[in-house]
Parts: structure tokens; sequence; C-alpha cells
């Protein structure tokens, strides 16, 4: 009878690990926009765990179908673990937004990449920081620079623009997350 216990929890560890890789999984690719693309694949994996097999090896073989998924997402730049957070954008905050732990940061969009400065210093001084980091004498395209305020809240990083950010190009920060909230969260997940 021990035998089979052990057997019988070693089969729901190895389905408890299974439907968590399956769930993570999917809530990445639900966030980044892909779920309609692997919905079937997604579905027929849930199907097939909801079944309960006999040997770890049934499970295994799942396992091993969503770990490829997950490494073919990888070689496409995907970061998977990153599924579990989130970005918001949350309006306009002025100086008293270091009350409710915001801290003050200066993005740039440059060529494939978000680059960022983030400190104490009004977003004015943080701006001529990044500005001497970053352009090494070349021009600085001021259009692609956005002032912000951030807090990480759990595992949501919360955006807001500061007073010195126009509203037209805080739209235009606003709209890029909404549209790509994987790959901001990609570039932006070490800020502190």
């Amino acid at each position: 009878m021990k035998k089979f216990s052990v057997s019988l929890t070693t089969l729901k560890e190895e389905f408890t690990n299974t439907w968590t890789l399956l769930n993570d999984t999917t809530l990445y690719l639900q966030k980044a926009g892909l779920f309609n693309e692997y919905e079937i694949m997604l579905r027929k994996w849930r199907v097939l765990l909801q079944k309960g097999f006999k040997t770890n090896s049934d499970y295994g073989n799942i396992k091993k179908e969503i770990i490829a998924l997950r490494s073919n997402l990888r070689k496409e730049g995907h970061d998977l673990m990153i599924g579990n957070m989130d970005i918001t954008v949350k309006g306009f905050k002025s100086d008293d937004a270091l009350k409710y732990g915001f801290k003050r940061a200066v993005l740039y969009f440059y060529q494939n990449s978000i680059l960022y400065v983030t400190g104490n210093a009004n977003h004015r001084d943080l701006m001529r920081e990044f500005e001497n980091r970053i352009s090494g004498g070349k021009s600085f395209n001021y259009r692609y620079v956005h002032s912000i305020w951030f807090r990480w809240n759990r595992n949501t990083l919360e955006i807001a623009g500061a007073d010195s950010e126009a509203a037209e190009d805080y739209e235009i920060l606003k709209d890029f997350i909404e549209k790509n909230r994987m790959y901001t969260l990609k570039r932006l997940k070490n800020m502190r």
C-alpha cells in the first residue's frame, strides 16, 4: 500500500508541475497577444492533462512539448519570465508622487530598445545626465524621450507622466505601452 501512495504522490506532483507550466505559458501568450495562435495546442494539452494518466512519462511527454514551445518563443525573443508581470499607465503625477512610492525616470526609445535612467534628481537634471551619458557628442532626438514617474506594485510596473511631459507625448507613450506590453516590460523589468 505504501508503494502505491508514493507513486500517486509522484503522479500528483508531476501533474501539478506540468499544469503550472502550462498555465504560466498560457498567461504569457495572452498578455503577448499570441493566445489565438496557440489556442488549439493549449486546449489539447489541458484535455490530455485532465485525463488522469497512470505514469510519469505521460505527463513528461506533455511537459516536453510545452518546454519545446517555450524554447521556440525564447528563440523569437520572448521573455517568458515576465509572464506574471504587468504594466499599467496611471495618468500624470506631480512631485507629491514621491509620497506614494513613485520614483523619477527618463525613458529614451532608441532603435530597437528602451534606455532609461532613474534617480532622485528632478526630471530636468535626470534628462541632462541621461543626455550626456547617451549622446556622447551625437545629436539627441528629444522626440523619443519621456519623463515619467514609476513604481512597482507587487509584479506590476505602474507608469505615470511627469508634469514636464507634454500631454501629446504622454499619449504616444501610453499608446505604445498598450500595444507593446510585453516588449516594454522586457525592457523595463529591472528598472528600480
